[in-house]
């Protein structure tokens, strides 16, 4: 299953969010985002007879990238990363 999730869209070209907004404005926003971005994998992981869990985003933060996919993998029995980090399968899954 591959998961549409909003993400802040650093990364997607559209300039520098933090330019518009104050730097604690955003930290927060990025914050609640990641949070967000938890709750629904997480739920996707817990779907009867899911397999795997395709995550991406077009951001650049580690709080929406790499430390969502760690606490999916700490908060998801079962759950593993794949090659390359992105792909979250449940387990017995190749």
């Amino acid at each position: 299953m591959a998961v549409v999730r909003p993400c802040s869209g650093s990364g997607g070209g559209g300039g520098h969010h933090h330019e518009r907004e104050g730097e604690a404005e955003y930290a927060e926003r990025l914050r609640q985002l990641a949070a967000l971005q938890l709750s629904i994998v997480c739920k996707a992981m817990a779907m009867p007879d899911m397999e795997a869990v395709v995550y991406s985003t077009c951001s650049i933060h580690r709080e929406e990238n790499e430390d969502v996919v760690e606490r999916v993998l700490a908060a998801t029995s079962g759950a593993r990363s794949a090659r390359g980090g992105g792909v979250i399968a449940a387990e017995g899954d190749t």
